[in-house]
């Protein structure tokens, strides 16, 4: 469809719980932010034109204006949490396990939907979504999945960083929502989804758990803004990998990340299945006040 008209259905849909959601969205958002956007919105016709006609389509449906809803796609720039794991068990079989979490989960369990992107009358990927935005946090598709989690630093513990995603926006760089996006449309094997994820250049950093359909196409890879600061990857002797919001390689493993990984050690990848993973991801402390919702994908 066109642009404008892609997220019209569904955005009237839930205009009343986005209504009440968009005003706790902007408060996330720095002033300087605030302040900016709305003057040179204009701009990102130029840069991204599809993505800000499909944003225009939302504003008119919700019956915003288009700069408003813009500072709230960069809501993942400024704030957010998660889990994911990715495992294969005892046959092999790669399972991808997420929880989103995030500020106003009560709120944002309401504009929480199931998205099927379609081209030429064909089903091109699934994505889990949230009304009156149109980045992607976790997706998939016949051959992959990605789900994303944020990586710190971010501009709340370094004020700098805020000057550098600022930049990196108005350089016409990717959120890191789009970047899923894109991959999931325009890729169609593991292996593209990996080397794009890893190479875009995007706003901020982030985690992306990438998993294909044979044994050890799992992935952890930790985005800086230009390229990977590090990959981790599943093998014979690791059968899975565990990501929160923290570089697990320097030695960081908090709350979140050691629960998860004392609780697969002891299933064991020869008793392993997916709905012990979802049990466990929907436990405290992986299971907490923030989390909107779990996402279990089996590729194969």
């Amino acid at each position: 469809m066109p642009a404008e008209q892609r997220f019209v259905e569904v955005s009237l849909v839930y205009k009343e719980q986005v209504s009440a959601v968009l005003e706790s969205y902007l408060e996330l958002v720095p002033w300087v932010v605030q302040m900016i956007i709305p003057k040179i919105a204009s701009y990102f016709w130029w840069v991204q034109p599809e993505y800000y006609m499909e944003l225009q389509g939302i504003a008119t449906a919700l019956g915003l204006d288009a700069p408003t809803l813009l500072m709230a796609q960069y809501v993942y720039e400024f704030s957010a949490f998660c889990t994911s794991v990715i495992a294969y068990d005892a046959n092999g079989t790669i399972i991808h396990d997420r929880n989103l979490d995030f500020l106003f989960a009560d709120a944002m369990r309401n504009i929480t939907y199931e998205a099927h992107f379609m081209q030429n009358g064909e089903k091109l990927f699934t994505a889990v979504m949230f009304a009156g935005m149109n980045g992607v946090m976790t997706g998939h598709k016949e051959g992959f999945s990605i789900s994303l989690n944020e990586r710190k630093p971010s501009w709340r513990t370094n004020p700098y960083d805020l000057l550098i995603n600022l930049i990196d926006i108005f350089s016409g760089f990717l959120q890191v929502s789009h970047v899923i996006r894109n991959t999931l449309a325009e890729c169609s094997t593991y292996s593209c989804a990996f080397n794009k994820l890893a190479t875009e250049p995007q706003i901020a950093p982030s985690y992306y758990a990438l998993s294909g359909n044979d044994t050890y196409e799992g992935a952890i890879i930790s985005r800086d803004r230009i390229g990977p600061a590090h990959i981790e990857l599943l093998s014979a002797d690791q059968w899975y990998i565990v990501q929160t919001n923290d570089d697990h390689w320097t030695g960081v493993c908090t709350i979140r990340c050691s629960y998860v990984k004392e609780g697969m050690d002891k299933i064991g990848r020869d008793n392993f299945t997916a709905d012990q993973l979802v049990y466990i991801l929907k436990q405290w402390p992986s299971n907490n006040d923030h989390s909107i919702y779990n996402a279990l994908m089996i590729n194969s």
